[in-house]
């Protein structure tokens, strides 16, 4: 987060909809699977994903997960899906929930048995969109219907603070909803706490990350979670599921010992406390260590804006200097510990305590060169331990001089070992910048301009090459991506409403807003003619309809003429709650589509 910096990369096939981070696990929804990821150390763990049944609407709205403390909700069209969540993190798919509405966006529970959810009878745009509130007990087993609270305008995403519900509501902004009376019953919450330390006998490595779960359940409503710290309150979470952390204290001053608690508070401002828990601080006499550093040892990279180096456990900020943090320049005659030698040192330093990440921010473009990171004593944790050893990681920035003009930077050229003077080093036809060195998909241009590394198929070590990627995720892999032209961490590059993928696929040009299809009816993120009377389509032209979604929503479209011919390439075509006029028998009509659907209609189609 301080820097931008992509540190690890977690990969699962699939749309990617959604993702929730929970005690050191991302859950990642994609349509049709929910993934889990183990991110808690500098190697990402990924493990089997959990069936999430359901279909995307018309309307191509996204999933939307939420996880909870001890289940999880993911949204598909027509409802959602409920998982258990066990003590490690494993996701176990309890049960589908499905209704008559197509317009689900997303639910959030409240942990005292209410849920509320932006929900419509339509997936597309049309009709009323507005928030259903739900009972739904434990959160595992009911899902029932209690009121409907309209909005002005599409209400589109949820969050819930401190007994309210906070509502996106399109082009009418933030609405703040009072979704159900204060608490005037008397009857305070209950409330117990669970910690990532040891409890028998319970105790905690000084200066180490201490977080608090809360289980809160009310006869009405829980408004927030107070968390203490020897007798001072340091936290308040306002929404379930309700969690705290902080680092443990340090022995240095005298202190051995620290008491935790929690208190509850519903809307009426009834309060529970929990008794006074007292963990033993123990003493920390472990020495920190590095988990990573990025750019990893060994890489070849072009120009970058920091330097990341994450460590074991939290380090003391006072030790971080010139002495202990040093980046060495090569100088120009290749050799370290010469007298060309030179210390970079226009860089900020950033520190985040919880993350345990420093990171090294350049004030100005790093020169080009070989450099080689050393952290050594006395950098030290919290509690005085030292790095046991230097460490040290050894890199490579290129420049973009390219005297032979082949799209490849000379200094570059000379670690992939070709000709910077020669723009064919191989005299095979080919420059230098459309060979492909690692053979990864990704010609060596690619390479520089995506920044990955043009000696390392898997430049993220994620297992797939690096061609293979989809950055912009429009569905073109980023070797096709560089081939043609277009950007590849842009879905759609000329910024004509037409992804790149499409344009390609039906031969128009990426890269030019006015290139399109003549005989292209209408290709946009949604095609509908909802509530409306159309006007009958003219009988000269041939009609084709290409478009991530295409409906007739609501509608009585106008009579289509005898001669007319229609052609519907689409991932999801739907005639739903509508009643569409015969199409004529005796004129081909062509749909190619994953889901094709007429339900709820009065359809007379041949």
């Amino acid at each position: 987060i301080i820097t931008g910096e992509e540190i690890a990369r977690a990969t699962a096939p699939g749309s990617l909809q959604d993702v929730s981070l929970r005690r050191g696990q991302i859950y990642q929804l994609n349509v049709g699977a929910l993934h889990r990821h183990d991110v808690r150390t500098s190697q990402v763990v990924s493990y089997p994903a959990s069936s999430a049944p359901g279909q995307v609407g018309a309307g191509q709205e996204r999933w939307r997960l939420f996880v909870g403390d001890l289940f999880a909700y993911a949204t598909h069209t027509q409802g959602y899906n409920i998982f258990e969540l066990a003590s490690d993190g494993t996701a176990s798919h309890l049960r589908q929930f499905s209704n008559s509405q197509f317009g689900w966006k997303q639910i959030v529970p409240n942990g005292s048995g209410l849920a509320l959810s932006t929900t419509s009878p339509n997936s597309t745009a049309d009709g009323p969109h507005h928030v259903d509130l739900y009972s739904v007990g434990d959160g595992k087993e009911r899902s029932d219907f209690l009121v409907t609270h309209q909005t002005p305008a599409k209400a589109n995403a949820i969050a819930l603070y401190n007994g309210l519900g906070y509502v996106a509501d399109s082009e009418q902004g933030l609405q703040v909803l009072n979704y159900k009376s204060w608490d005037n019953l008397g009857q305070p919450p209950s409330i117990s706490i669970d910690t990532n330390a040891s409890l028998n006998p319970p105790r905690a490595e000084e200066g180490t990350l201490f977080s608090i779960d809360a289980q809160v359940t009310d006869d009405v409503q829980v408004r927030h979670v107070e968390f203490w710290l020897d007798g001072i309150q340091v936290g308040l979470d306002g929404s379930f599921p309700f969690s705290y952390s902080f680092l443990a204290p340090l022995r240095a001053s005298g202190q051995t010992e620290f008491t935790i608690k929690a208190v509850a508070v519903d809307t009426g401002g009834n309060r529970t406390e929990t008794s006074d828990l007292t963990f033993e601080l123990v003493p920390d006499g472990t020495p920190p260590a590095v988990v990573s550093v990025t750019p990893p040892n060994g890489a070849i990279t072009g120009l970058i804006p920091a330097i990341l180096i994450r460590f074991t456990e939290a380090i003391a900020p006072a030790t971080f200097s010139l002495d202990t943090v040093e980046l060495l320049h090569r100088g120009e005659d290749g050799i370290f510990n010469t007298n060309d030698d030179y210390r970079f040192e226009d860089y900020t330093i950033r520190y985040d305590n919880e993350a345990r990440m420093l990171a090294l921010v350049f004030n100005r473009d790093i020169d080009p060169g070989a450099y080689r990171l050393t952290l050594r004593p006395p950098l030290s944790d919290l509690a005085g331990n030292a790095l046991s050893s230097p460490y040290t990681s050894g890199f490579r920035i290129y420049g973009f001089e390219d005297n032979d003009r082949d799209g490849i930077p000379d200094a570059l050229e000379e670690l992939l070992g070709t000709d910077p003077l020669n723009p064919d080093s191989d005299g095979d036809g080919t420059r230098d910048g459309y060979e492909d060195r690692d053979n990864d998909g990704l010609i060596n241009l690619g390479e520089v301009i995506l920044n990955t590394d043009a000696l390392n198929a898997d430049s993220d070590g994620d297992g797939i090459r690096d061609g293979d990627e989809d950055n912009d995720l429009d569905g073109t892999n980023d070797g096709n991506e560089i081939l043609a032209g277009t950007n590849a961490e842009k879905t759609d590059t000329d910024g004509d409403g037409v992804t790149d993928y499409t344009e390609l696929a039906e031969g128009t040009d990426p890269l030019d807003p006015a290139s399109y299809s003549r005989n292209l009816h209408a290709v946009s993120p949604l095609l509908s003619y909802l509530n409306s009377q159309n006007s009958p389509q003219p009988e000269s032209i041939l009609v084709s309809i290409s478009s991530p979604a295409v409906a007739w929503l609501n509608a009585e479209p106008a009579p289509e003429p005898d001669s007319l011919m229609q052609t519907i390439i689409s991932p999801s075509v739907a005639y739903l709650n509508s009643a569409p006029p015969t199409h004529p028998a005796t004129i081909p009509l062509t749909i190619s589509s994953l889901p094709v659907s007429w339900e709820n209609s009065a359809s007379n189609q041949p």
